[in-house]
């Protein structure tokens, strides 16, 4: 697979620079990954992370179903480990 700057990123974890790292790839082997699935594991830690901390969520990948998928497993986070009602979720996502 294709792991760009992962010696730059586990670099910054080890440093304590980044807070997390949780990567997704859903082509290289049997079980898939996505995106989405890596940020419904974490969620709470996600939530917290980002009321408590002001942490920022950054996604890399394809921009075709990706975008939807991701935006739609955060809304999921925001009412599952926040609270928020549905239209709430949505809106913190944006």
């Amino acid at each position: 697979h294709d792991y760009l700057y992962r010696d730059e990123l586990e670099g910054y974890v080890a440093g304590g620079d980044l807070g997390g790292l949780h990567a997704a790839f859903s082509r290289d082997q049997a079980r898939k990954v996505y995106v989405q699935d890596r940020i419904r594991e974490a969620g709470p830690a996600i939530w917290r992370a980002v009321q408590e901390r002001g942490a920022t969520v950054m996604v890399c990948g394809s921009a075709q179903k990706m975008p939807r998928d991701v935006r739609q497993a955060l809304a999921q986070v925001a009412e599952q480990a926040g609270g928020l009602g549905a239209d709430a979720a949505e809106e913190w996502v944006w």
